[in-house]
């Protein structure tokens, strides 16, 4: 006959005793599955929107310099008003030794799209040819309008290519066709690659852009505020800190600002904001993870009272192994085994839960969701802490159970 080890026999016996008790087996289960699970998809999804914060601002590049005509401090606006910027303030900020080029633009709005069957709202913007290349916007049919479009005002746009396939089935055959933008005909030039959605979740290729002053004459308060947006963009990374300082020292000349008056107008770079974005990111995934490891405490919880109640049950076995020479070790360690069970198999039905959300997250929510190696780990490392933290005070409580009064009393 083989010889079974003490350690292997007392697995066994935790095994049986945990399936002899099956529904209350599974209700400490599902507490720890829960919290397993929880902590996996909250940390896939404040990683995914992490990467998708962190892809969304790179295809943009870190070097891009948004000079807006608005103050960044409210209380300034309120004094001094907007900057008036212009087409000569782009002009002069792109001549600077560590620019690159720059581009006046408008802010994005909303228009009415139509041609043919289509009729939706899109965002429009206003600019000049070499908006393109900052933002670094490829085409998939035609090309951008050019400057003598921009110097004479033509009504020539470049449409995404969501607007292309639905409107006309094919960037090749939107080409050269008219839409209209606020019932005002214009000629399609160009189809841009597909991009997604937008930081804020708008759809990127849904979006038409104009010559720079048909879309300041569609927005009147455009025209009597100046240029509302100049986009730079630097010639390197090192040159990013000098850039924006030499754009706000020809602002501030410009606008007849005084040492003691604040900028009227506001300089940002993306790199700060990448910063920004994934720290924040980070936080809440951080965040999200420690409100869903509650979940595992309560799991904890649980076991150690079906543990307890488990004890006080089987108080006759208890005396009886201790009658015929069952050491306090061997049944203290049984017992601890039976709590570490029921965690590591929530702590595998959490994995495969957690997983499994986060796959259907992607898929019908549209979530971006990332799994990381080192979540599954600590939420798996959680589970079994629990588990043996949850089954200690239970195995030790059994261990001390006296023998005699345990056969006297049951």
């Amino acid at each position: 006959m083989k010889k079974v080890t003490p350690s292997l026999f007392l697995l066994r016996e935790a095994v049986t005793s945990i399936g002899v008790t099956r529904l209350r087996t599974l209700l400490a289960v599902i507490g720890i599955v829960m919290g397993v699970g929880s902590v996996i998809l909250m940390v896939a999804v404040g990683s995914g929107s992490r990467q998708a914060v962190d892809t969304a601002l790179a295809k943009l590049g870190t070097n891009l310099i948004m000079v807006s005509n608005t103050p960044s401090d409210f209380r300034t606006l309120r004094k001094s008003g907007f900057a008036r910027l212009s087409l000569h303030d782009a002009s002069m900020i792109a001549a600077l030794p560590s620019i690159r080029d720059a581009v006046a633009s408008t802010n994005s709005q909303s228009a009415k799209l139509t041609a043919g069957m289509y009729n939706q709202d899109v965002q429009m913007v206003g600019t000049t040819p070499d908006y393109f290349a900052i933002k670094q916007w490829k085409f998939l049919a035609g090309n951008s309008f050019d400057d003598d479009a921009v110097r004479l005002n033509r009504r020539q746009v470049v449409i995404g290519s969501s607007i292309a396939l639905q409107a006309f089935g094919s960037p090749q055959a939107a080409l050269d066709h008219i839409i209209r933008l606020d019932k005002i005909p214009f000629q399609v030039v160009g189809v841009l690659e597909p991009k997604g959605r937008g930081m804020d979740g708008t759809d990127m290729d849904g979006i038409a852009i104009l010559p720079l002053g048909v879309a300041q004459r569609l927005s009147p308060f455009s025209t009597r505020s100046g240029i509302p947006l100049i986009l730079a963009r630097a010639r390197s990374q090192e040159a990013l800190i000098p850039a924006m300082q030499g754009i706000t020292d020809y602002l501030r000349e410009r606008q007849h600002l005084s040492p003691t008056d604040n900028d009227n107008f506001s300089v940002r770079n993306l790199a700060s904001l990448v910063k920004t974005a994934s720290d924040t990111s980070r936080t809440l995934s951080l965040l999200l993870g420690a409100v869903a490891s509650i979940s595992l405490v309560v799991g904890g919880i649980g076991i150690m009272n079906i543990m307890l109640v488990t004890v006080t049950e089987r108080r006759r076995e208890i005396g009886i192994r201790r009658s015929i020479g069952g050491s306090q070790h061997a049944i203290q360690v049984q017992f601890l085994l039976e709590a570490v069970l029921i965690a590591t198999l929530g702590g595998i039905g959490g994995l495969l839960l957690g997983i499994g959300g986060a796959a259907a997250a992607a898929q019908w929510v549209g979530l971006p969701v990332k799994i990381d190696m080192w979540s599954v780990v600590v939420a798996l490392g959680i589970a079994a802490i629990v588990g043996i933290a949850s089954g200690v005070y239970p195995a030790s409580r059994a261990a001390r159970i006296d023998p005699v009064e345990a056969l006297r009393t049951l």
